[in-house]
């Protein structure tokens, strides 16, 4: 159980940053 809800977490982090990274350059384009 432990290293699923580790996985989602790890899962839902990386999801946080490209949504992130993706912001960010669309945003430097403009």
């Amino acid at each position: 159980m432990d290293w699923l809800y580790l996985g989602l977490v790890a899962l839902f982090g990386a999801l946080t940053w490209l949504l992130i990274a993706a912001c960010d350059r669309l945003g430097g384009k403009q």
